[in-house]
């Protein structure tokens, strides 16, 4: 809460400004553009992700020092994500004619989603008034605007690889910024671990994570213009530079899995993305070579235990729920959040995410009924797994504002949608004229709503 009260100090200062007259007509533009042209939507959800992966408020209550023209955007970060959600709930609540979806999202997002509330409720009762409402809703609007907006918004193939090319611009803003953030001499490296423009290693590692799947994906999927191919390259190229620099082994570990889901079938393409991407990396060493350390990343020096025993300690001290903002460490998410709210969070984080694996794991088998398309299944599939997996090791589940935790909630919906479509158009209940003819006319399909997806 000190944190949004520093922001908001701060921005009012800036607001006496000329970016006074900037903040005003942004809030004027952005709804009626988002009112008026439908697809600005996804450019309003691209600086959301971007934003939330910038750099936070140091201890002691300075912002970390970003390039001259991000600074206002992280010293605004949270009130600037806030009324862009808000933004965001029109088109999110609006009704959409000839919506064929029946599953708008699985029941393993919504358990995800009570356990973000048993957080903040947790909080409330537990003498926490101020963040507990804040968190609340924070997570209201996540919820209505990445899981019930998204969901809705995702109709069509072409849909889906609207919000795909969401995630990837935001990590390609995420690339540039850091090139910029190097290039001026301000600050980007913690004890020789890079901290791009997110103010700490670990939180950079998160922000590259988060939209490295949609990247990739860029790069390999049939039909994708040069354009695309080139550029998503080049920033899969740095983004998987910049991870090693960060020296994170967790963000390591969530980038080895995402490459062995989506590529475990694919060693042609991996090879060929491979090499792009490769030479990418090759080039980028010379600029930046010397100064990156590959010792940190290889070690196995254990700098968790301490913190999960202290977390375990926490649990049992109320298993029911847990110590509440007492609560002290950030190295695991499940153990943080048992710390925290106690069973009342981790019942729900812990169903959910089983019910999450679950409708993976039942799709795996009609792969084939995707066609070309089952890269689409495979990519969500990669961003989801990784960040389940990698919270074993990091704290990310448990926070408001994280650009892998909004990436998540998109590889969710994406998910939902291909499940929708395998199931409602794969059922015999469905005549042959309500169906395409085939997978290869997946790719031609325009963002209407006018005609099922999937044959």
């Amino acid at each position: 809460m000190d944190t949004l009260y520093y922001q908001l100090h701060e921005l009012w200062g800036r607001l006496q400004g000329p970016l006074g007259l900037a903040a005003v007509v942004l809030i004027c533009l952005v709804p009626v553009t988002v009112l008026m042209f439908n697809r600005s939507k996804w450019a309003v959800l691209t600086v959301i992700l971007y934003v939330a992966g910038l750099g936070r408020p140091l201890v002691g209550g300075s912002f970390f020092k970003l390039v001259s023209f991000l600074q206002p955007l992280v010293t605004a970060s949270r009130p600037l994500i806030t009324f862009l959600f808000l933004v965001l709930l029109l088109p999110a609540l609006r009704v959409q004619g000839d919506n064929w979806r029946k599953r708008l999202w699985l029941a393993g997002t919504v358990l995800f989603c009570v356990f973000e509330f048993a957080l903040a409720l947790r909080d409330i009762f537990g003498g926490s008034m101020d963040r507990g409402v804040l968190s609340l809703i924070n997570f209201a609007l996540i919820f209505l605007v990445l899981v019930v907006g998204v969901s809705r918004w995702i109709q069509s193939v072409a849909d889906a690889e609207d919000a795909i090319k969401c995630v990837c611009a935001a990590s390609i803003l995420f690339v540039i910024g850091t090139a910029a953030q190097i290039a001026s001499g301000s600050d980007y490296l913690l004890n020789s671990r890079l901290t791009a423009t997110a103010a700490n290693p670990n939180f950079a590692a998160e922000a590259i994570t988060a939209g490295l799947p949609a990247t990739l994906y860029m790069i390999v999927r049939k039909g994708r213009s040069p354009v695309w191919r080139i550029v998503a390259a080049g920033a899969a190229g740095l983004l998987l530079l910049m991870l090693v620099w960060t020296g994170s082994r967790g963000g390591a570990f969530r980038c080895l899995i995402a490459l062995f889901i989506m590529f475990r079938r694919r060693m042609g393409s991996f090879i060929i993305a491979g090499t792009a991407i490769g030479l990418v990396v090759y080039g980028s060493l010379a600029l930046y070579g010397s100064q990156i350390q590959l010792g940190r990343i290889l070690t196995f020096t254990d700098t968790r235990s301490a913190v999960w025993f202290t977390l375990l300690r926490g649990f049992l001290e109320n298993p029911v729920f847990g110590i509440g903002s007492e609560s002290v460490g950030s190295e695991n998410s499940y153990l943080m959040a048992a710390s925290h709210a106690g069973l009342m969070a981790l019942g729900p984080l812990l169903f959910g995410v089983a019910m999450i694996v679950q409708s993976l794991i039942k799709m795996r088998p009609r792969r084939t009924e995707l066609g070309d398309n089952a890269l689409l299944l495979d990519m969500a599939a990669a961003g989801i797994v990784s960040v389940v997996a990698g919270a074993f090791f990091d704290g990310y589940l448990t926070a408001n504002f994280s650009p892998i935790l909004f990436t998540f909630f998109i590889y969710l919906a994406i998910l939902a949608f291909v499940r929708d479509g395998l199931d409602t158009f794969g059922s015999a209940s469905y005549e042959s004229a309500d169906r395409l003819e085939g997978p290869a006319q997946l790719d031609g399909v325009s963002g209407s709503h006018q005609e099922p997806v999937y044959g």
